[in-house]
């Protein structure tokens, strides 16, 4: 059943956004196409994911005083909520996705607004609004750094935790096959990010990440096929926002990582890769 619907228009082309319930691990799709409003009828053509992560979910779209088609969604999960640490209790929970979120003081929080735009072949992109660079701080840029095979490089992004990093990574110069980030690391906890060259995919592992929602979440990646793999994160304490494929694919998930797990570095398996740049930020409060 898809629910929290929106239908509206933007670059000539009828978008309708919905969160499909018992679709597996499904949390938010999108249909592009064509809108008859004599009859009421919509012809879809395109069939997409507005983001694929485990904790993105009941998107909301508005229009802005600039014109700009805006999004916000909720991220957090209900296996998160501690009536639904009950129910798993009960036996009522088959996935056993619990964190009692009560424990920290909040549930659950929105996502960094993103503007909406049609591609040229009827998939949807998503974009972090350019206010974000107003809560930059502490700039750190690095050019053509070669990341060689097994090799952890450590990589400086604010206090790591609170911050923006940027990755460039020149693919006619990598022979790796998976290449990754180590955020939110410590003795005992880390989250895994990785682009399997080989296999096309984007793997978000967060079974160390410090929550009992200890699962692996993939998707398509569509930079294989490119001279270019950028990479664009968002972490705050407790989530990572991911956008990449020229912002076409987005992975949003909640970890829940103490603020002490705060290494993150750099790494490739089966080759070298040569990042042609590197830029991070530590991030403002908003909430001063």
């Amino acid at each position: 059943m898809p629910e929290c619907p929106n239908f509206f228009e933007v670059d000539g082309k009828w978008v309708l956004i919905f969160a499909p319930l018992e679709l597996e691990d499904r949390k938010a799709m999108y249909l592009v196409g064509d809108f008859d409003y004599d009859a009421g009828r919509f012809f879809p053509q395109t069939v997409g994911e507005v983001d694929w992560g485990l904790d993105y979910y009941a998107p909301q779209v508005f229009k802005d005083d600039m014109g700009r088609t805006l999004m916000m969604g909720w991220m957090e999960s209900w296996s998160f909520h501690p009536w639904y640490l009950g129910n798993a209790k009960n036996g009522q929970n088959p996935h056993g996705y619990v964190y009692d979120c009560s424990e920290i003081g909040f549930n659950g929080s929105i996502s960094t607004p993103r503007t909406i735009s049609v591609c040229h072949d009827g998939k949807l992109k998503f974009d972090p609004v350019p206010e974000l660079k107003t809560l930059r701080k502490d700039p750190r840029t690095q050019y053509n750094m070669m990341v060689k095979a097994e090799e952890k490089i450590p990589v400086t992004a604010g206090d790591n935790v609170h911050c923006e990093i940027f990755a460039a990574f020149d693919l006619t110069q990598t022979s790796a096959d998976v290449i990754g980030f180590g955020l939110r690391s410590s003795r005992e906890h880390e989250t895994l990010l990785e682009f399997d060259l080989a296999h096309g995919e984007i793997i978000f592992d967060r079974t160390r990440s410090g929550n009992k929602s200890a699962v692996v979440r993939k998707c398509n990646l569509e930079s294989v096929r490119k001279d270019e793999l950028t990479v664009h994160i968002y972490m705050d304490s407790t989530t990572i926002e991911l956008f990449t494929d020229d912002n076409r694919t987005v992975m949003t998930n909640c970890i829940y990582s103490p603020v002490e797990s705060d290494g993150l570095y750099l790494y490739a398996k089966g080759g070298d890769t040569l990042v042609s740049r590197l830029q991070t930020w530590g991030m403002e409060k908003v909430n001063q």
